[in-house]
């Protein structure tokens, strides 16, 4: 890696990244509703709608699939959490 006169290239650390980016969408609703109102619809200007990318990583030598898994998991479910 060439760079600028008398500079050293930066530092190659070791180990395995496992990187997940998660698009969430979040939609806050009143909690009562009328009985004939289905679960699954929404209605007009009662939801506000909250989307956001949620990124969740961790780095560390001899790291594998099963075993990062729910460390990104737990990061992304605290980054969510932590919004209410």
């Amino acid at each position: 890696m060439s760079g600028f006169p008398g500079m050293q290239p930066p530092h190659r650390e070791d180990g395995v990244t496992c990187l997940c980016v998660a698009d969430v969408q979040i939609t806050d609703r009143k909690i009562g509703r009328s009985i004939d109102q289905r679960a699954g619809t929404q209605s007009s200007g009662s939801a506000k709608v909250q989307l956001m990318r949620m990124v969740g990583h961790v780095r560390q030598k001899g790291l594998d699939i099963p075993e990062a898994t729910p460390i990104v998991q737990d990061k992304i479910s605290t980054g969510i959490a932590g919004l209410f």
